[in-house]
């Protein structure tokens, strides 16, 4: 079995170590905001066998006055 010899952690080690950490938690937040607002923005895909009018509530302003 083999045998590792820990070497002792550095500030500089250390520092970096929690650099990486937070452009890795930056980057992984910018990409979930990024996917969220792609999906927020996509339109409702209605089936095309339904008319607007019978989507509309009832007493809803369509326009047709």
């Amino acid at each position: 079995m083999p045998r590792y010899r820990r070497r002792p952690i550095t500030r500089e080690k250390s520092l970096q170590a929690a650099l990486t950490s937070v452009v890795v938690g930056a980057g992984a937040a910018a990409m979930t905001y990024v996917i969220t607002r792609l999906m927020l923005q996509r339109d409702p895909l209605l089936p095309e066998s339904v008319s607007p009018a019978v989507i509309a509530p009832s007493g809803a302003d369509t326009g047709d006055e």
